[in-house]
């Protein structure tokens, strides 16, 4: 990161610390805890796309192409006055990142703002956009070139790149955001259904918690959704109440 101008030495007095973690194939990721910096800042209430207005314009699409923008944050340019308070310390010494890194609890609505703007005029008309997720769905081939035209032009316009590797073009079908667009319509992922079948049970109000956000992402794929889970939700409510109680 030093040697690409993604963080430079710092000298100031924060600091937050480093985490090694493993990523789903095995590899190691460096992270920063930024958890006692998000606490100090003041929220950026700046709105992520709707799941469902994307998937609703994902379902006319014939043609799909996905755009995968490499390291999409660090793209991103830190403010002078910021850089310090995005510091972390090593072995080596005190750095702090030059662009935005990851962990921040604004970045995600940083980033999001950015590509409304790159892409303003052409989200739910010829593309959607959930932070560094581009999708463009055409109804025709022809059409599908056009529109792949004026995405690449906005995006190079705005600086930003693409990792080739990972983006796949003129699609039938594809996997976004935990579902699956086909010709058939907007299905669930397998995958995540799977996760939702083989759920542990529940042994404690947050396990509960975990599986009713995990659950509820298809609510629109589960009939009776809200009375199966009311036992649950129910369950939640009355320990909190009862917690709430004994503090008191």
């Amino acid at each position: 990161m030093l040697s690409e101008g993604i963080i430079e030495p710092a000298v100031g007095p924060w600091a937050a610390p480093v985490v090694i973690v493993q990523k789903p194939c095995g590899e190691p990721q460096f992270c920063v805890d930024y958890r006692g910096l998000n606490q100090l800042t003041v929220k950026d209430s700046y709105p992520l796309p709707r799941v469902d207005e994307s998937l609703d314009f994902l379902s006319r699409g014939k043609f799909l192409t996905t755009i995968d923008l490499s390291r999409g944050y660090w793209q991103v340019p830190m403010a002078e006055s910021s850089k310090p308070k995005a510091a972390f310390a090593s072995h080596c010494g005190l750095f702090q990142f030059r662009v935005l890194p990851f962990g921040l609890c604004n970045a995600p609505a940083t980033f999001q703002r950015l590509m409304n703007s790159v892409l303003a005029g052409l989200i739910y008309k010829s593309c959607a956009v959930y932070l560094d997720d581009i999708v463009v769905a055409s109804p025709t081939f022809e059409q599908h070139i056009e529109d792949l035209k004026d995405v690449f032009l906005r995006l190079r316009s705005a600086g930003l790149t693409m990792k080739l590797a990972k983006c796949q073009f003129c699609r039938k079908e594809m996997k976004f955001l935990g579902y699956r667009v086909c010709p058939d319509g907007i299905l669930p992922d397998q995958e995540k259904v799977s996760a939702v079948l083989n759920f542990e049970t529940p042994k404690n109000v947050r396990q509960v918690r975990q599986f009713l956000g995990l659950s509820g992402y298809y609510i629109r794929f589960i009939q009776d959704y809200a009375r199966h889970a009311e036992p649950l939700k129910l369950c939640c409510n009355t320990t909190m109440i009862i917690q709430h109680v004994i503090w008191e």
